[in-house]
């Protein structure tokens, strides 16, 4: 009787170490993530507050928006790795384009 609960043991405890090793790469998987912040200021350098900007993927078309705060900073955050075009709605005369714009 003392083998079959000894081996009764062994068995839960491999069972418990498989189980273990299972989920022990989701516990170590990294994150690939970047983010791109900055501020808007109009040509004399004052902070533009409410401006929309964009960002859109040059490779794959993703797009997150953002508007700035009254300090007129804005942060795109958790953005796959990749070159972006960012652009803001005021610049007091046409968007802007920031090409190239590696996130990694």
């Amino acid at each position: 009787m003392k083998s079959a609960n000894g081996l009764s043991k062994v068995l839960g405890l491999i069972l418990a170490t498989l189980l273990a090793f299972a989920l022990l790469p989701g516990a170590f998987a990294q994150t690939s993530t970047g983010s791109v912040q900055g501020v808007v200021k109009d040509p004399t350098g004052a902070v533009v507050t409410g401006a929309k900007v964009t960002i859109v993927s040059s490779g794959t078309g993703f797009t997150r928006l953002a508007k700035t705060d009254n300090g007129g900073s804005y942060a795109l955050l958790d953005l796959p790795p990749g070159e972006y075009r960012i652009t803001s709605d005021r610049e007091y005369r046409q968007p802007r384009d920031f090409i190239g714009s590696d996130v990694e």
